[in-house]
């Protein structure tokens, strides 16, 4: 078992390492999102989910589950397991220098090494946090009143495009509507979030 920790030590600790490097002068951490969703710092959005949410959830549910699935995805991320294998390895060969036994050495090794996952994953979406904090949310949008600028097909047949002012910022956003359809000039107000970077709107009378 002493290889094997080592080997988990070593490997782990040069991944995670590397991932460390990367982040710190803005590599992308061997694509540690990719496939499952993205966060976009620019657009002012955050996907993590490859599809929308169904007609039932609002959009306070959405952003919910999106925070919810980002922390599930980032515990299964490259960087956590990397963390996982190099933390196991080191709690391992700790404990065989101490005298440990077998069966307490692998408990202690599989300790130290979730626990190194979890801070690991709580690090990365507490920078997620602080690197989100000058970025408009979608959440903000809600009740904002802007323009249609590519028409908005009515009885939510398909989406248009509109620009709306959030946080002193402008915006655009994918846009359905349940009424009428909307020409582009069109004043409108959102009123719901219906995914990641669409809102629904209405017009202002």
């Amino acid at each position: 078992m002493d290889l094997a920790y080592t080997i988990c030590a070593v490997a782990g600790s040069v991944v995670l390492l590397t991932q460390l490097a990367l982040t710190l002068f803005g590599g992308d951490g061997f694509g540690d999102h990719d496939g499952a969703g993205h966060i976009d710092f620019d657009s002012g959005h955050m996907d993590v989910s490859s599809g929308m949410p169904d007609d039932t959830e609002t959009g306070e549910d959405y952003l919910e589950a999106s925070s919810e699935s980002f922390w599930a995805f980032e515990m299964l991320s490259f960087r956590a397991l990397a963390a996982l294998f190099a933390f196991f390895g080191l709690g391992g060969l700790a404990a065989r220098e101490a005298g440990s036994g077998p069966y307490p050495t692998f408990l202690v090794a599989a300790l130290a090494g979730v626990l190194a996952m979890v801070l690991v994953a709580w690090l990365m979406r507490l920078l997620l946090n602080l690197r989100s904090e000058g970025t408009v949310s979608m959440g903000s949008a809600l009740g904002a009143q802007g323009v249609v600028y590519l028409t908005i097909p009515g009885e939510k047949q398909g989406p248009g495009k509109v620009t709306v002012t959030v946080q002193n910022r402008t915006m655009e956003y994918e846009a359905v509507t349940g009424g009428d359809p909307l020409p582009t000039g069109t004043q409108i107000e959102v009123v719901d979030i219906v995914g990641p970077n669409t809102v629904e709107v209405e017009r202002v009378v």
